[in-house]
């Protein structure tokens, strides 16, 4: 991810080359991503405080979504087909049906 980000970035002209390479030795040092902590970084030094929320929200939000997605289609069928027990019991569906009493 962060040689997508320093392209886009140094190679557009946004940053230069020395400057990318003090924001991704900072945020090497936060905890958390390195490439979300790099894009915030960025988007701070860039635009104030709404850059580093819309740099932050275009880092993240492509994986949440397409996790969200896919754990909907997922959890739709678990709940309308009528899979065996122990599959059930993996995913944390029907676990309690799954129980002996």
């Amino acid at each position: 991810m962060l040689p997508l980000i320093k392209r886009e970035l140094v190679g557009a002209g946004f940053l230069e080359e020395e400057e990318f390479v003090e924001v991704v030795s900072l945020a090497q040092s936060l905890p958390g991503a390195v490439a979300i902590n790099t894009a915030s970084l960025v988007g701070w030094r860039l635009r104030g405080w709404r850059g580093e929320l819309v740099a932050i929200a275009g880092t993240s939000l492509p994986s949440f979504l397409s996790i969200v997605v896919i754990s909907f289609f997922l959890f739709s069928r678990a709940l309308f087909l009528s899979w065996p027990p122990s599959f059930c019991l993996q995913c944390g569906i029907w676990a309690e049906k799954s129980l002996p009493n």
